[in-house]
């Protein structure tokens, strides 16, 4: 056997041992390679999977709070605008020129006593009216009859005003800065 022929086969056996360590390195290196992507596409998965469910989260909660507080203007305007209506009306009543006058001198004792009734005087009230004369009496209900109204106007008024302050943040903006409602809940 000649040299040659030992050469050539040392050649071929190193060309193909060469072959074979660089297949098996860059196929290990492959596997490895990707072993580590998929590790990291994995973690980076899970990441934005806790991103994405932190986010759904949020928007929830910001939604739910956003249809809490449509939820609660819903309940609140009409209230409002109630109450509003209410404090208007007794204002309206209490400082029209068409105003009923109690006449009392052609009612019978039963019939003032009813009517002092339904005015809801106090006792002592309706004793001190009782002891008037019919001009004087008529006078005296008036004034009475007065301060009842003004007395129910403020009180509405200030149940309005207190429940405005109360559920202003509940309130749309536009609505807040009309200037009749501004007027009404400043009064």
């Amino acid at each position: 056997m000649d040299l040659s022929y030992w050469l050539t086969t040392f050649g071929v056996s190193s060309v193909t041992a060469v072959g074979a360590l660089w297949l098996g390195s860059k196929y290990f290196a492959d596997m490895w390679l990707k072993a580590r992507f998929d590790r990291a596409l994995e973690a980076f998965r899970g990441e934005q999977a806790r991103d994405l469910e932190a986010f759904k989260f949020q928007t929830s909660r910001l939604l739910d709070r956003a249809t809490k507080i449509n939820q609660r203007e819903i309940e609140i305007l009409p209230t409002l605008w109630d109450k509003m209506t209410a404090a208007l009306s007794a204002t309206a009543h209490l400082t029209s020129r068409n105003q009923v006058v109690p006449a009392t001198e052609s009612m019978s004792e039963g019939q003032l006593l009813s009517f002092l009734d339904e005015l809801m005087l106090k006792d002592w009230e309706k004793a001190e009216v009782l002891r008037l004369d019919v001009p004087q009496r008529d006078e005296a209900l008036w004034t009475k009859l007065k301060w009842q109204r003004y007395a129910k106007a403020d009180k509405l008024h200030g149940e309005f005003q207190n429940y405005y302050i109360a559920n202003s943040v509940f309130i749309p903006e536009d609505l807040r800065n009309q200037p009749r409602f501004r007027r009404a809940s400043r009064a």
